[in-house]
């Protein structure tokens, strides 16, 4: 499971700039993606990402803000009447202000993955199934990957191994400070078809939550929740 989300909201410029240009490659690949059945749908949906701030958290998330829109993310800063205005049903008592990114949003993670390795394929990829077992070298110079069964020789590995990317690195004698930690997810119907769409809403205590529309017109109306607890151990 994924939540799928696509946000420039960070403070490292090289950060704000890679996803600047993934938003454009997303929109293409939900253009592409249109004909497909619904489970095959890209469906970015650019509703945006609103960071909110209580009393505890307002002078550290003004900080953040003040350097992304260094690093030139575009964003914006909103008040409390701001956001009851864009989220008349949120209750928002200890909400102080808000950082909003209107570029920002969230896709269907499976359904990128599926059109990713399609294009790919279409391109001349050749995909091999198999876990990583070996990654050789010869002094700094790579020279063969050991996929299960299969080995193959090659002098480039891209270790796009996400949370495992720590120990497929391991592999080749090198320490990458990556590992796997948990968090939950929860999909939740709402009580009836809500009138207008939730962005992607990260709470100051870390709690976040974006709208997960139905698959079918008849499908129930639901969002997703997710929350991480950052002091357990990997």
């Amino acid at each position: 499971l994924a939540m799928g989300g696509i946000r420039q909201q960070f403070t490292l410029a090289a950060n704000v700039r890679m996803v600047q240009y993934s938003i454009v490659f997303y929109q293409d690949l939900y253009r592409r993606s249109r004909g497909a059945d619904e489970a095959r749908r890209v469906n970015f949906r650019q509703r945006g990402y609103l960071f909110l701030a209580d009393a505890g958290s307002a002078a550290r998330l003004d900080r953040r803000y003040e350097a992304m829109r260094s690093a030139g993310a575009r964003v914006e800063r909103l008040s409390a009447d701001d956001i009851r205005r864009r989220l008349p049903d949120a209750s928002l008592d200890d909400i102080e202000f808000g950082v909003f990114g209107p570029e920002d949003g969230y896709a269907n993670p499976k359904a990128v993955l599926f059109a990713m390795r399609e294009i790919a394929q279409d391109a001349g990829v050749e995909y091999l199934h198999g876990e990583v077992g070996a990654i050789r070298r010869t002094n700094d110079n790579l020279t063969e990957i050991a996929l299960g069964a299969v080995s193959i020789d090659t002098p480039v590995v891209v270790n796009a191994a996400g949370a495992f990317a720590g120990r497929v690195a391991a592999l080749a004698g090198l320490s990458l400070p990556v590992a796997p930690v948990r968090q939950q997810l929860f999909r939740c119907v709402l009580p009836r078809r809500w009138e207008y769409r939730f962005p992607m809403v990260i709470d100051p205590d870390g709690t976040h939550w974006r709208h997960d529309d139905a698959v079918a017109p008849d499908g129930p109306d639901r969002i997703v929740v997710a929350k991480t607890n950052h002091h357990e151990t990997p």
